[in-house]
């Protein structure tokens, strides 16, 4: 079910990994450990372009005072 809604959330976009990255933001650790396992198992990442990661790496990402940023946002070649 949680594939399901992420891709439809990215229906009107192209899921190509060549194309660009997708990012899916999870509200907590529980959320970001069920993204990170569906993932995983349909290979989303390769197949389809699509990044995860936490509310958390955001806000800290967004923080003037971090020297560079926590997470740094690159699509694999």
């Amino acid at each position: 079910m949680k594939s399901k809604r992420i891709l439809e959330a990215f229906q009107d976009t192209k899921l190509d990994a060549a194309e660009s990255a997708k990012y899916v933001c999870a509200p907590c650790s529980n959320c970001k450990g069920g993204i990170r396992g569906v993932f995983e198992y349909y290979d989303a990442t390769n197949r389809c372009g699509l990044q995860y990661g936490g509310l958390v790496e955001l806000i800290v990402n967004a923080m003037a005072d971090v020297p560079k940023p926590f997470m740094e946002f690159q699509q694999e070649a």
